[in-house]
């Protein structure tokens, strides 16, 4: 049973190819996943900020249509929390003395109703990255330089010929020389 050359001789320089690419590779994509990958996080941030105040405008913006079709409800609460007026057959729940010992206890102004709930707090939350040796390789500035020239240095020394080759080309060219008539 015979082998073709192709199975048996593997040139080692493919080794360093391969690494010196994957290190190359490594060295560029990670950081720039990381800055994607913050990219969207601020982004759902900004998304999440922006549909809290989709739904406060949303909320002021029913409020004012209530005032313009003169609700009685919005009505009463505005002369109620505005100018102290409340109807005859109705009482204070709140106390002028409580009012007075803690004003903190009645609103001055109706639009604190009107807010929506505060916006997620995990929108405010910061983006950390896992942390890796791989990544903290690439993202230093001096050590990814050093890694960008040694996977280069690599894919050179990958791609230079094997000495078995310079033998053959070698023994092809002295052959060719031998055969040219002088």
């Amino acid at each position: 049973m015979q082998f073709s050359g192709i199975l048996v001789r593997v040139d080692p320089g493919w080794l360093f190819v391969l690494s010196g690419a994957a290190v190359l590779c490594a060295t560029v994509l990670i950081p720039a996943h990381d800055e994607l990958a913050e990219a969207q996080h601020l982004r759902t941030q900004a998304q999440s900020l922006l549909a809290h105040r989709h739904e406060r405008l949303d909320h002021h913006q029913k409020y004012l249509e209530a005032l313009e079709r003169r609700s009685e409800t919005v009505l009463l609460d505005l002369a109620r929390s505005q100018l102290n007026l409340i109807q005859a057959d109705q009482s204070y729940i709140i106390t002028p003395v409580d009012v007075v010992a803690e004003p903190a206890l009645v609103p001055a102004t109706p639009f604190a109703s009107l807010e929506p709930a505060p916006a997620r707090a995990s929108a405010g939350a910061s983006f950390h990255p896992r942390d890796t040796l791989l990544r903290r390789l690439t993202t230093n500035r001096k050590v990814r330089l050093w890694l960008i020239a040694a996977s280069a240095l690599s894919i050179l020394f990958g791609l230079l010929p094997s000495a078995e080759d310079s033998e053959q080309a070698d023994d092809i060219l002295t052959s060719r020389r031998s055969r040219v008539p002088a």
